[in-house]
């Protein structure tokens, strides 16, 4: 592997501990020797993207690999094609709206809009990809799929339980991610964060040969407002909003390029 591929695996790392994390833990988990990952950091702080605690030792993420994220996305289109439908779900439901998109085998949150305030605003974990099998968003966007795939992505990734009530036996989510392509929405209850309900419905576009879905958008908020009932009380409105913005995807493509051009 390339430097720079070594480079961006380290970013990765260390953009997800908020803690910090050691030479050696980098050297071990990317099984290198020491020698490598500690060149790179230096690299990366002379960028200016890592800073290096010096009580700890321990290597941070600095803002500015934060800020770099958010221009992206600011600059390819989320604002002016997601806006308008994000922000009418949110006024509608009075909770927070999220949009996820697909970037290559990943779901990945990228905007959202929260109930009074409804204006749409980038999402502070922007860029996190979302746990499929503990999420509404990951099981809506995990139905447009065959088992096949599903089955695969899921073991891929581990079946990890952020809390206790996820689901980590294979056979049942299979059978929730059938639900969900039944009904064309999935539902989660605390299986994310303790607390917290979510509802999701995938974007098809309709010149979708494969079915796949190429996001999702969900809306989620405290269990005790947003019961089973009003889960299902919402699936319309989520459901319509994925549609119309499915069928809108050309132009998010169309600005994204339109944004990667002007950045050229």
């Amino acid at each position: 592997m390339s430097s720079i591929g070594r480079a961006m695996q380290i970013l990765e790392i260390v953009a997800s501990e908020p803690d910090g994390v050691r030479v050696t833990d980098l050297a071990t988990e990317l099984r290198l020797n020491r020698a490598i990952p500690h060149r790179l950091l230096a690299e990366l702080i002379e960028f200016g993207y890592v800073a290096q605690d010096p009580a700890t030792e321990r290597y941070r993420a600095t803002f500015k690999l934060g800020s770099l994220g958010l221009r992206q996305l600011e600059t390819s289109g989320v604002q002016r094609w997601a806006k308008d439908d994000l922000a009418a779900l949110a006024a509608e439901t009075q909770e927070l709206v999220r949009l996820a998109v697909v970037s290559g085998s990943e779901l990945r949150f990228v905007a959202k809009a929260l109930g009074g305030n409804s204006a749409l605003m980038i999402d502070s974990t922007s860029g996190s990809n979302v746990v499929l099998h503990a999420t509404a968003s990951g099981k809506a966007w995990l139905s447009t799929m065959s088992d096949d795939e599903v089955r695969r992505l899921l073991m891929e990734r581990g079946l990890v339980a952020p809390t206790s009530h996820t689901e980590t036996d294979l056979r049942r989510i299979l059978d929730e991610v059938a639900q969900a392509r039944e009904l064309g929405y999935a539902v989660t209850h605390e299986e994310m964060e303790v607390g917290i309900n979510a509802i999701a419905a995938p974007l098809v576009p309709p010149e979708a040969l494969d079915g796949c879905g190429v996001g999702t958008i969900s809306v989620a908020g405290p269990s005790a407002r947003l019961t089973h009932q009003m889960l299902q009380n919402l699936a319309p409105a989520v459901k319509a909003t994925a549609r119309t913005l499915g069928e809108q995807w050309h132009v998010y493509e169309y600005l994204t390029a339109l944004a990667s051009r002007n950045r050229g």
